[in-house]
């Protein structure tokens, strides 16, 4: 059977994060661009590629901003977001300069902040059901590890959470950490890292052999209340079909 692991160079959360260190990187060090392609100096793209986790195995400041694929793709993503024009700055250089939407998209983030109600029933039986709450801290591990203290199983199986469809064909997992040639699992990602919204349905598959699977579906994000510290379990229902 041939499965789809979660591409992290093609994974949202990734790219998000990338684009939160370049942009940090741009309001603390005030780069000067260059007068011949407005882009970044050999120095700052370096120095800028130290701080990605998509960075290139490089020595030195010895290459132009076009060699580093990520702070390309992250320059041009900045300026046709219209999150920065480029502009002077009151010596005369060439200089990013903020925008409004700046501010806009780093108000899109507060969802990070936030607690997450889950709804988990059986995908064969959704009158069992369970609802946990964690915070956008906790890890999707701490997902798996509720799921299990919920329907009391046992913890002995391999899982895997799958995105976009509750099929291994066409699902993007995220495997746990015991699956072998996978860099990214679910010690890697966050609650807050998916950027999950009301609503949204996803699905965890418990036993690779006997196949059970979980749809997961976000109850409620909730803003106002104090992080727990650990995962809770509010609720269930076992009804039978």
């Amino acid at each position: 059977m041939t499965v789809n692991s979660y591409d992290a160079m093609d994974g949202l959360p990734v790219i998000v994060d990338e684009f939160e260190r370049f942009i940090k990187f741009v309001e603390e060090q005030k780069p000067k661009l260059s007068s011949k392609k407005l882009h970044l100096g050999k120095k700052d793209a370096f120095a800028l590629n130290l701080l990605l986790q998509n960075k290139r195995a490089v020595r030195g400041p010895h290459y132009t901003q076009e060699q580093y694929p990520m702070i390309d793709l992250l320059y041009f993503l900045t300026l046709d977001g219209e999150l920065y024009v480029i502009g002077n700055d009151h010596k005369g250089s060439i200089v990013f300069t903020k925008t409004p939407r700046l501010e806009e998209y780093m108000e899109l983030n507060i969802y990070e902040k936030y607690i997450f109600t889950f709804k988990v029933s059986l995908a064969h039986n959704k009158k069992k059901w369970r609802k946990i709450r964690l915070s956008h801290q906790h890890y999707l591990d701490r997902l798996h590890k509720a799921i299990q203290k919920a329907f009391e199983f046992e913890d002995d199986h391999l899982y895997a959470f799958c995105f976009g469809s509750s099929s291994f064909k066409d699902g993007k997992l995220i495997y746990c950490p015991y699956v072998d040639d996978y860099e990214f699992t679910t010690l890697d990602y966050t609650i807050g890292d998916l950027g999950l919204v009301k609503g949204q349905r996803f699905y965890y598959l418990f036993d690779f052999i006997d196949s059970l699977w979980f749809e997961i579906y976000v109850a409620g994000i909730d803003k106002d209340s104090i992080l727990p510290s650990d995962y809770e379990i509010l609720a269930q229902k076992n009804n039978k079909q």
